[in-house]
C-alpha cells in the first residue's frame, strides 16, 4: 500500500551523498589548483620586475652614451632619461635605487632588485639582476 502511495510521487533535489560527493571533488580540485596559480601570479610579477629591470638598462645606457660614464645614482637618470625609477611590483616599493652598484671608475654596474621579493618563485636575495655584461639573471 506505501509503494502505491509513493509511485506518484517524482523525487526533486540531490541526496546528501551526492553532495558531499560533489564538495569533496571541489575541494580536491582548488587544492589543486590554488598553489599552482598563486605561483602563476608571482611569474607574472617577475616578467614585470624584469621588464622594469631592462628599461633602466636602457635609461642607463643612453646617459652612459651622452656622458661617456655610467651614473653613480639611478636618480641622475631621472627625468630626462626615464620618466622615474620604477617599483618592483611584489614589494610595491622602489627595490632598484638601493640595489644600483656601480664601480669607482663607472665603467661597469649592476642593477638588483633587492631584497626577498621573488623567494616564492626560487629565486634567492636581491635576485633577478641585470649587468651589461652578461644580461638578466639568474639563468633559467
Amino acid at each position: 500500500m506505501k509503494k502505491l502511495l509513493c509511485a506518484g510521487k517524482k523525487r526533486k533535489g540531490f541526496t546528501l551523498i551526492e553532495l558531499i560527493t560533489v564538495m569533496f571533488i571541489f575541494a580536491v580540485l582548488a587544492s589543486i589548483m590554488i598553489p599552482n596559480m598563486r605561483r602563476a601570479y608571482f611569474r607574472a610579477r617577475l616578467s614585470g620586475c624584469q621588464s622594469n629591470l631592462r628599461n633602466l638598462a636602457t635609461a642607463i645606457s643612453q646617459y652612459e652614451v651622452d656622458k661617456k660614464h655610467y651614473p653613480d645614482e639611478l636618480s641622475e637618470v631621472v627625468p630626462t632619461y626615464i620618466k622615474a625609477v620604477p617599483e618592483c611590483p611584489v614589494a610595491e616599493i622602489d627595490t632598484y635605487s638601493e640595489g644600483y652598484l656601480v664601480t669607482t671608475d663607472r665603467d661597469i654596474y649592476t642593477i638588483h632588485c633587492k631584497g626577498e621579493n621573488h623567494t616564492i618563485v626560487n629565486l634567492g636575495t636581491d635576485e633577478p639582476w641585470y649587468s651589461p655584461s652578461s644580461g638578466l639573471g639568474p639563468n633559467y
